[in-house]
């Protein structure tokens, strides 16, 4: 699903709105029965290591001087993947709803539940609500080990530490200085 989002806050606050939502998301699935749904930095859904769904959140400064800021945010999930027949080189990697013990199967049902927990959560965030704050302990690879790309810099080794005010994720090299990372490749230790 796509969600249109007109905020208040400067684009500067805005970087963590697909965390938020991936919060949102999984909090809906949960309510629905879904187990064990983790929340990696810096969009990702997975469950028991395949990847469930995906959120991603394009902030725009309108053309148009009254529009102001907009804040285009998709949402994809794998609902049920018992008749789709995923690839054979994709069955290890993906998973669905239904798999993850999700009981809401109606495509338009789990949207209402996403929104019914995703608006709360914007307009605090909107608001001014700090994002590590909004989002906690909810993210999935805080305390384990990391490979990072940054092209062109080379593939580096850390720790991931927390996500910062502005969605960022926060990396301690091997050095011990903590890196914020607003755009990269990350993959983490199992």
């Amino acid at each position: 699903m796509s969600v249109l989002l007109r905020p208040r806050a400067g684009p500067d606050r805005l970087g963590g709105v697909a965390l938020v939502a991936g919060l949102a998301v999984r909090r809906a699935l949960e309510a629905t029965g879904a187990r064990s749904i983790d929340l990696f930095w810096p969009n990702d859904l997975y469950f028991q290591g395949r990847k469930l769904g995906g959120l991603l959140g394009e902030v725009r400064q309108a053309s148009r001087p009254l529009v102001g800021t907009v804040v285009a945010l998709g949402i994809g999930l794998n609902i049920d993947l018992r008749s789709a027949r995923p690839p054979t080189e994709l069955t290890n990697m993906v998973s669905s709803v239904e798999e993850a013990g999700g009981t809401e199967l109606d495509a338009e049902m789990l949207a209402v539940r996403v929104l019914d927990q995703l608006w709360p959560l914007y307009n605090a965030l909107d608001g001014g609500a700090s994002i590590p704050l909004l989002v906690g302990d909810s993210l999935t690879g805080i305390g384990r080990g990391v490979r990072v790309e940054t092209p062109p810099r080379p593939a580096w080794n850390g720790v991931a530490v927390g996500v910062g005010e502005e969605g960022e994720l926060l990396v301690r090299d091997r050095a011990g200085k903590t890196h914020a990372l607003r755009s990269a490749l990350v993959e983490y230790e199992t």
